[in-house]
């Protein structure tokens, strides 16, 4: 369990910083960020009780 736990902190780390370079790359388009940001949140709400499991 501890070991999924740090996969999942690294995998988090990584989506952080690709969501802080994506929004420096595609600073006018706030609407295309917010849509990505929602998605991939779904995507890691959904995906982090499989993962645990």
């Amino acid at each position: 369990m501890y070991r999924n736990l740090l996969m999942f902190f690294f995998f988090w780390l990584i989506v952080v910083r690709l969501d802080m370079e994506m929004f420096i790359f595609s600073n006018p388009e706030t609407i295309f960020y917010l849509l990505v940001n929602i998605v991939k949140h779904r995507i890691v709400n959904t995906m982090l009780p499989l993962y645990i499991w």
